[in-house]
């Protein structure tokens, strides 16, 4: 089963789970699920719902901590109930994610109206908040501190009903890469808090407050409050913060809502009940029903002089008297005539591949005049999930989970319950191949990967996995660089998946030197390790979304990306079948001659256990690179042997410290060699050799790749081939440097697979 259909199971139940909550005062914590760009999170947020609360519609207000910070700490430092409970309003804490340097909001927007995965949150938790409690459509409002103020801005932007909106000392500056402040929503006011003695942050609040007001339309302002002396949120203004807010929200006018029941008598029973205000109530209803009669009931009944169609004009007034109306087509006196389709169900493309959109189309009359509504569904389970973007209307952009083929249904009705239905089949083709990011959320990080799967994939046949770590101080595209180290081409020639994981920041470790901060968290054991938990979850994530060949899961990596491949090999033998690590080696003791403080964590020793399970493991190295010493590679070879397990190393020449995608293909023979092995004798290439020794190889440990034997009579064929092998060996050609440079022209020296 796909994890988009485990996840959307699992979103139903939760739904059920958390409408219990409904009407409940108090304080209490929530879940969500969040989806945004194909990945789903749990997010978090406290709820403050004074004891109040009657159903009787209430403002909302979303309060965002700082950088850093919790929301279990924005209530304490904020104290936003007591004002709450003053004047009846609900407030919702969020927490926000760790996004790899600290815990933060994703400012990230470029232009301004782009969603991040926090605008959704705020959308999800306003949605939640209206599934759950009476909430006044147009008074919600956001606030924050620092950069939670600043985030308040950007969610104020993105979302319509937010007209309003307060920071406390926010960085809005366009600047220093923090913000873009470059919204043009007219109808947005703010309170904008800062303490002149915060010099740079002050004149951020003084160019925000010009901006908002240069582009706002008629009333709307931006509101610059002095906040005494000093950084940090000021409770004392709670509730001047909050009259503003409740005195320049957008008060916008009621929505008339119409009905009639079916045609056929004279006498029509009429519903304006469902009309609503969401800035308050409705105060008033006027019908007129087409013929002189009026009533100003909500749901009344008339009785028509004849048979006919005729207009009815329904006009609703809310407490502030502004006024909206609708009119609706009946017939009294005659029967129904249902939905007549004209244009039968289509799409712009009806073969379409994977992660691809298509919008389908009909059209349809009414003969009586009604309104047609318009419903686009799945008709049955079909290979995937299909989402409608407007799945309500005759036109909708459709969406596709899975490839397969897809019948879809539109059900027009119109006011009377006449109905008529069109279908539509659309076949949805694996891509040719894929690479995309993707996201986990893992420990309460965010974890970020990039997925690279060939074009043979068609998810009938099961794939091998690998994984490619970056090193110290990479990321996820330097990993997935064609031109430093091209997986892509040798996925494409042997049929496997590659994921390329990125790291998050660890500032406590390697402190003296910034750019190292970003690196895999070896300097711990694995237990409770949240770089081997992200690994699990990147595996069992593959599993659930491709077909993958869970006997044949690899790591490599360079540098320090290496050593983590090793880490990994060690800490999950019973996932790994064989990895690789280039330019490290460093499984028995600490980075040498690089810790300015000895008293500093470094790295973890890995202990190589005695097989079994037996390791096996490709070791890439250049004799003079001048980070890491050669000898590393080598004392880990002996270090792997002495413990039973199976090694190979190459030496590399003239790369330096940098990766050679030439062995590319090396590493991928002796991975599916170890994973053959794995496998037993009698499974494939090296059936009848001996138990553990990888399939094809025949040497002894102190024999040659020639393969040949060491009887006499082939004396003086091994001193030939010997000399022969030497000489070539110190041949050698020009190549690349550092790490990350595309792998060039160097040459390796092999050593034999031994045991």
């Amino acid at each position: 089963m796909r994890i988009s259909r485990l996840l959307g199971v699992f979103a139903v139940v939760f739904s059920l789970i958390t409408s219990v909550q409904a009407g409940v005062t108090g304080d209490f914590d929530e879940t969500i699920l969040v989806s945004f760009d194909n990945v789903e999170l749990e997010r978090e947020f406290k709820v403050h719902v004074p004891a109040s609360y009657d159903g009787t519609p209430m403002p909302l207000l979303f309060m965002f901590h700082n950088v850093g910070d919790t929301a279990s700490n924005a209530i304490a430092q904020t104290d936003w109930n007591t004002t709450a409970d003053a004047n009846g309003f609900i407030v919702i804490y969020p927490q926000a994610l760790n996004l790899g340097d600290s815990v933060n909001w994703d400012i990230s927007a470029a232009p301004i109206d782009a969603p991040t995965k926090d605008t959704q949150f705020v959308s999800d938790m306003v949605d939640w908040a209206r599934a759950n409690y009476s909430i006044r459509q147009t008074r919600i409002f956001t606030t924050g501190l620092g950069m939670g103020g600043t985030f308040a801005y950007l969610a104020a932007t993105q979302h319509s009903q937010i007209t309003v909106f307060g920071c406390q000392s926010a960085n809005a500056s366009s600047g220093d890469g923090w913000f873009w402040p470059s919204s043009g929503k007219p109808e947005l006011s703010a309170y904008i808090m800062c303490a002149p003695d915060q010099a740079d942050l002050y004149a951020q609040s003084q160019l925000l407050r010009d901006h908002i007001n240069a582009i706002n339309g008629p009333g709307r302002w931006a509101h610059l409050q002095e906040s005494g002396e000093g950084y940090g949120w000021k409770t004392w203004l709670n509730q001047a913060q909050w009259d503003y807010f409740m005195t320049v929200a957008v008060d916008h006018p009621p929505t008339a809502v119409a009905s009639a029941s079916a045609n056929g008598t004279l006498t029509l029973q009429f519903s304006g009940s469902n009309s609503r205000d969401d800035d308050g109530y409705i105060a008033g209803y006027l019908w007129d029903f087409g013929d002189g009669a009026t009533s100003i009931e909500a749901d009344p009944s008339h009785t028509f002089a004849a048979s006919g169609v005729t207009n009815a004009t329904l006009t609703v007034t809310d407490s502030k008297g502004q006024t909206n109306r609708t009119t609706i087509n009946v017939a009294p006196g005659l029967s129904n005539t249902p939905p007549q389709i004209t244009t039968p169900a289509s799409a712009d493309a009806t073969q379409l591949t994977l992660m691809a959109d298509t919008t389908v189309h009909v059209a349809a009359r009414d003969s009586d005049g009604d309104t047609l509504q318009y419903a686009w569904s799945q008709r049955d389970a079909g290979p995937g999930i299909v989402t409608f973007v407007t799945g309500d209307a005759a036109d909708s952009i459709v969406e596709f989970s899975e490839a397969g083929t897809y019948d879809l249904r539109v059900t027009i009705s119109d006011d009377n319950g006449g109905v008529a239905t069109s279908d539509v089949r659309i076949t949805v083709a694996a891509p040719a191949s894929q690479s995309y990011t993707t996201y986990l959320h893992v420990d309460g990080n965010l974890r970020r990967f990039i997925v690279y799967v060939p074009p043979s994939y068609d998810g009938s046949t099961d794939y091998p996995l690998l994984f490619m770590f970056h090193g110290m101080g990479g990321t996820a595209e330097v990993s997935a660089s064609t031109d430093a180290h091209d997986w892509q081409s040798t996925a494409d020639a042997n049929n496997f998946i590659v994921i390329f994981p990125e790291s998050l920041t660890w500032p406590e470790y390697w402190y003296w030197n910034p750019a190292w901060h970003k690196h895999w968290l070896v300097e711990v054991g694995p237990e409770n390790n949240t770089d081997v938990n992200f690994f699990d979850e990147m595996v069992e994530w593959s599993q659930a979304n491709y077909a993958i060949k869970s006997t044949h899961i690899f790591t490599t990596g360079g540098s320090f990306g290496g050593f983590f491949s090793n880490y990994i090999a060690v800490a999950r033998p019973d996932t790994v079948a064989a990895f690789a690590c280039s330019a490290s080696g460093m499984s028995t003791e600490g980075w040498p001659n690089s810790d300015p403080d000895p008293a500093a964590p470094l790295i973890w020793p890995i202990e190589m256990p005695t097989s079994p399970p037996q390791l096996k493991g490709i070791l890439l190295h250049d004799e003079e690179d001048p980070v890491i010493p050669y000898s590393q590679s080598t004392e880990m070879q002996a270090e792997m042997l002495a413990k039973g397990h199976i090694s190979e190393l190459i030496t590399l020449y003239e790369m330096g410290h940098g990766w050679d995608k030439n062995q590319n293909q090396s590493q991928w023979d002796f991975f599916m060699n170890a994973a053959s092995d794995t496998q037993g004798a009698g499974e494939g290439e090296g059936e009848g050799e001996d138990e553990g020794t990888p399939a094809g190889t025949q040497a002894e440990a102190t024999g040659c790749a020639c393969g040949l034997g060491s009887d006499a009579s082939g004396a003086w064929s091994w001193l030939i081939l010997l000399l022969a092998c030497f000489l070539a060996s110190r041949r050698r050609r020009k190549g690349a440097g550092g790490e990350g440079d595309p792998g060039g022209d160097g040459r390796s020296r092999h050593r034999l697979w031994v045991r």
